[in-house]
């Protein structure tokens, strides 16, 4: 192997985007069509409205916020960050009704404004602004879901998640789409790179499990400490539930049988 190669494979070859090879992703023979699990997923499959794309594995997590809010006894608030063609806000519209759910998608792209979005409230701004985010706070007050599929940069993850984790209510969920971007140099990304959201996964794992050990957690990630109940990773995607009750584990054995 000549010098140019061993460069190649060693320095530039790990900072390349890539992307799974479809063809080989099924058996032969297999089925390379998704479950439907439930409502999201039914509604997205047979979708013919406005233009929306997501990976397969999102689905059922879609299908279970979709039962989630459905139990909630009360007035129900979704935002999704990144609206694109606006067919994800289409779904959600469709899933949940009008009179009890708050629909809020925020996009940079002024164009994303004059989509047909009946029932749902678009702003335009950048994810990271702060005068932006605390209009939403102000205007909605707690939020049940948030879906950030936007820049996918993580210096804006990161930002839109300091801003409206504490804003989360109890029970409710964060997700960051789309996290294999944290492997992409043109994302801000590198393999083992501590600021991504893959990076910050790792580190938000140590954080949930701090009563059992002493090591240090930074100032800026204090505020997980005692409100992240769990933290589940799909293939692209990164979902955080909270809470404001946190209850730590406890050794619970049964007891013997005649046991006094």
């Amino acid at each position: 192997m000549n010098i140019f190669h061993s460069v190649y494979r060693s320095l530039i070859l790990p900072i390349l985007p890539t992307r799974p090879d479809f063809e080989t992703s099924f058996p032969p023979g297999g089925n390379a069509t998704p479950a439907t699990t439930g409502e999201w997923s039914r509604r997205f499959l047979q979708h013919q409205g406005l233009r929306t794309g997501k990976w397969w594995s999102y689905l059922p997590v879609y299908d279970e916020i979709v039962v989630y809010l459905s139990q909630l006894p009360r007035e129900r608030v979704l935002v999704e960050i990144g609206v694109a063609g606006g067919g994800s806000l289409e779904i959600w519209r469709n899933c949940l009704p009008a009179k009890s759910t708050k629909i809020l998608g925020i996009d940079i792209d002024p164009d994303c404004a004059r989509l047909p979005l009946d029932g749902c409230e678009i702003l335009i701004g950048s994810q990271s602004d702060s005068d932006l985010l605390r209009r939403i706070v102000k205007e909605v007050g707690a939020i049940d879901v948030v879906i950030d599929d936007g820049s996918h940069k993580f210096s804006d993850q990161f930002a839109t998640l300091q801003h409206l984790w504490p804003h989360v209510s109890d029970g409710g969920y964060y997700i960051i789409e789309d996290v294999h971007t944290s492997y992409w140099w043109l994302h801000g990304g590198l393999w083992g790179r501590r600021k991504t959201a893959i990076g910050l996964c790792k580190r938000l794992l140590d954080v949930m499990h701090k009563p059992y050990h002493r090591f240090y957690v930074a100032t800026e990630l204090r505020m997980f400490q005692d409100s992240l109940v769990s933290l589940s990773i799909r293939d692209s995607m990164m979902v955080l539930r909270k809470t404001d009750r946190v209850k730590r584990v406890a050794d619970i054995r049964p007891r013997a049988q005649g046991a006094a």
